[in-house]
């Protein structure tokens, strides 16, 4: 179940094809995803440096190399 949680995570953070901006449902709220100013997690948004620790591993918005999105950077050691 971790690996497939990991595989999952993986796939998003590699998606690279540009769109429309996202929106997500929050009961009656309807919220637009942008990459370029959050991270996101369970339907979350965090601002650039956030933590956050998942099981045994910690991971930290920060904006990706490759392009103008925050991404999850695995921090654990």
């Amino acid at each position: 179940m971790k690996t497939l949680a990991i595989g999952l995570l993986a796939f998003t953070f590699m998606s690279s094809a540009e769109e429309l901006p996202a929106t997500h449902t929050d009961g009656d709220i309807v919220k637009t995803v942008d990459e370029t100013k959050y991270c996101y997690y369970a339907a979350k948004e965090y601002s650039p440096g956030s933590r956050l620790k998942q099981v045994d591993t910690a991971k930290v918005c920060h904006k990706s190399k490759d392009s103008h999105k925050l991404i999850w950077v695995d921090v654990s050691n």
